[in-house]
Parts: C-alpha cells; structure tokens; sequence
C-alpha cells in the first residue's frame, strides 16, 4: 500500500510541475482547408502524416491514399488500389512511402512501398488480415 501511494504522488508532482513549467494553451486556429475530391465513400480517415511539403492523407472506405501540396493543399496525386489503407510513413532517406493496409474478409492485409518520386509500387509484403 505504501510503494502505491508513494507512486500515486510521485505521478501528481511530476504532472503537476510540467503544468507549472509549461505556457499557457492558445486555441486552435484554422490555417488551411484541404478539399478531397469529389466521390469518396463516406468514411473516416484513418491515418494522416505530414512529411516536408506533402501531406499523406489516408481515406479508409476509398482504398486510396490522397497526396497533398501541404503548403497549397493542391492534390497532388492519388494512389489507388489499396484495400482499407491504413498508416502512411514516409522515408526520406530512401524516398519511399510505406501503407499498411487491411485488406478485407477474404484477403490478407498488408504492407505496400511506393515510390517517392513517382508514386509507382515497389513492392508488396503481405501480413494478416486488418494490418496496422
């Protein structure tokens, strides 16, 4: 009960002194709307990542992945053919885009890598069913 309590407040005071140290929350603000194209399923986005000044946003029920300019919000490129995509990572190093995705109740899920520059599949590594 002691090594509990002891815990419990340890918890408190290091929550509280990042309280006391850190500024004061601004409101959020509108910078910019990104329009999707016409036509997509309705559905929510699954996963989304920023990476310089594209933006990979990941349309689930579409099984596409939507480039955008960030800076623009110009689409830039849609990639299709994806079943329930997933999480997009980009890797600069090697300038390829990696998305998991689901695939449905009759194919396994997965991991597609695209390329950076043009957006083509590399290759495909298929996993189970409603990869992440």
């Amino acid at each position: 009960m002691k090594r509990v309590s002891i815990l419990i407040a340890s918890i408190i005071f290091c929550l509280s002194g990042s309280l006391l140290l850190s500024q004061p929350l601004l409101p959020l603000k509108l910078v910019h709307i990104y329009k999707c194209p016409s036509g997509l399923p309705p559905g929510h986005f699954d996963h989304m990542t920023v990476e310089g000044d594209r933006l990979y946003v990941t349309p689930e029920t579409a099984d596409e992945e939507l480039v955008f300019n960030a800076q623009s919000g110009k689409l830039l490129h849609t990639i299709t053919g994806i079943s329930t995509p997933h999480a997009p990572f980009y890797r600069a190093d090697l300038n390829e885009l990696y998305i998991t995705y689901g695939g449905n109740g009759s194919t396994h899920g997965g991991l597609k890598v695209f390329s950076g520059q043009n957006f083509k599949l590399i290759r495909n590594v298929t996993l189970f069913p409603h990869a992440d």
